[in-house]
């Protein structure tokens, strides 16, 4: 542990590193006295705390100090910082930019923790019943990866839930509820596999360290947590979310194609910890409109569906143009190989991702709009039930990606 005297000599010019068994990490920039307050009421999750216990550093990136050094202790609690450049802008405005994940994980790596917690920067999430559900799979040595599960109701998360986790699931063979997280716990290898990452894409790419664990088959656990996030939409249309997201899936399957094309089915994935309390149900959705814009996308995007889908698939989904809200239902099967297939255009590029990712919205509206006729009499049981049914559907289609992705030009008029 840093002493007065050492935590002093950061003034002086001369910044101390502090050691440290558990690293909390704000993945972003935050409010300082909100990090604090947060920490403050989160450690409780560890008892009292003791020097010589458990020793536990607090990092955020803050440029006027020197990497690692303490810039402030709080009951035994050492404050740190990381480097994060202001270009390092994430995506989209709730989610990480890479270049955080990878310097949290070397600042843990540098001051020899045995575990790292990240949280989103609103730090939503960082209370004392989260911190201890994500933190003991990796005390406890049953997991090197810990995932949060977070409340979802029948109406929320729709695009996690029709796209990222069954397609995740389905290629790494892991089914990890929410891959994208922004809260998520890391030990061991993990550590030192994201210390190791070397820079890749543009700026603004997502990097998803659970997707990171599936493919290196570390142990991964799961964790009920009640904490949510509020994100901030404004100004962001849904083209926007879904091309960030679903474009940052389908470059990991590219880059990770070697090894899902050798997965068959998935694992269930440990969960520890049960859920704090139902979640409301929502009032139902107003279907019509969704389909609207699928129809208007069905008129307007023949050319660019042309280039992306086969004809089989185009004459169903003429046929779904035609039908009323009372009909409208996309069978499972099909959603799957439509994503599949924007999959393989994405690594294709016949035309540019920008546009290939924004003909995906109108599809994914007519998906919503039928999940949502579907689960509309349910609760948020029967939600999930319905979202498990359709990561299986994933997991069926997956021969049909595979072949698509090893000999595209076969199934092409």
């Amino acid at each position: 542990m840093a002493t007065s005297s050492e935590i002093a000599s950061v003034a002086n010019g001369a910044p101390a590193v502090v050691a440290a068994d558990l690293l909390i990490a704000a993945a972003g920039p935050v409010d300082a006295e909100a990090l604090r307050q947060r920490v403050t009421e989160a450690v409780r999750a560890f008892g009292a705390y003791e020097p010589g216990e458990l020793r536990i550093a607090v990092a955020s990136p803050v440029a006027s100090v020197a990497e690692g050094a303490v810039i402030d202790s709080v009951g035994g609690v050492q404050f740190v910082n990381y480097a994060l450049a202001a270009s390092a802008t994430p995506a989209l405005p709730w989610l990480t930019a890479p270049a955080a994940y990878r310097e949290i994980a070397r600042l843990a790596e540098k001051i020899g923790a045995q575990a790292c917690l990240v949280f989103g920067q609103d730090l939503g999430a960082l209370d004392e019943a989260t911190v201890a559900a994500l933190a003991r799979p990796l005390f406890e040595g049953k997991a090197l990866v810990s995932a949060p599960l977070y409340p979802t109701g029948k109406y929320e998360g729709l695009l996690n839930g029709g796209i990222l986790y069954p397609f995740t699931r389905a290629l790494y063979g892991k089914a990890i509820r929410h891959p994208f997280a922004v809260d998520f716990g890391i030990a061991g290898a993990m550590i030192a596999k994201l210390a190791a990452d070397a820079p890749r894409g543009p700026v603004g790419e997502i990097l998803c360290p659970l997707v990171e664990g599936a493919v290196a088959d570390l142990a991964i656990a799961q964790s009920h947590i009640s904490a949510s996030h509020v994100t901030q939409s404004e100004g962001i249309d849904l083209s926007s979310v879904l091309g960030a997201l679903a474009g940052c899936a389908f470059e990991d399957a590219e880059r990770n194609a070697a090894f899902w094309q050798r997965v068959r089915g998935s694992q269930a994935t440990a969960v520890y910890s049960s859920p704090s309390a139902a979640v409301a149900d929502g009032q139902n959705v107003d279907v019509r409109p969704l389909i609207e814009s699928f129809q208007i996308g069905f008129r307007n995007l023949q050319e660019i569906w042309g280039l992306v889908l086969p004809p089989v698939t185009l004459l169903e989904l003429k046929r779904l143009s035609r039908l009323g809200a009372d009909q409208f239902q996309m069978p499972d099967s099909l959603w799957a190989k439509i994503v599949y297939d924007f999959a393989l255009a994405h690594r294709l590029r016949p035309i540019s991702r920008s546009h290939l990712l924004g003909a995906l919205t109108p599809l994914y509206l007519g998906w919503v709009a039928s999940y949502a006729t579907e689960i509309q009499g349910g609760d948020a049981d029967a939600a999930e039930q319905r979202v498990e049914r359709l990561a299986v559907a994933y997991e069926a289609a997956k021969p049909y990606f595979v072949s698509r992705w090893r000999w595209p030009d076969r199934f092409n008029p």
